[in-house]
């Protein structure tokens, strides 16, 4: 399995999303509605998402492959 990183200062300001590192799982959330796009899994310090289009549609408009580790 391939991983990529990815900016999370990128991807919320892109996006119109908010991030909350401070736990496990990490979350990706619409700004707006409040509604989680992403959870992440911390492991070996790092946050990994699958990503599911069908859940957040609005990350679409970036470029990301399929699996994503992210340090925040």
């Amino acid at each position: 399995m391939t991983k990529n990183l990815f900016s999370v200062p990128k991807l919320t300001k892109e996006n119109n999303v908010v991030d909350e590192f401070d736990a496990d799982p990490g979350l990706i959330k619409d700004k707006e509605m409040g509604t989680e796009l992403l959870q992440g899994q911390l492991r070996d310090g790092l946050y990994q998402f699958a990503l599911n289009f069908s859940r957040s549609p609005s990350l679409l408009s970036s470029p990301v492959p399929s699996s994503h580790s992210c340090s925040a």
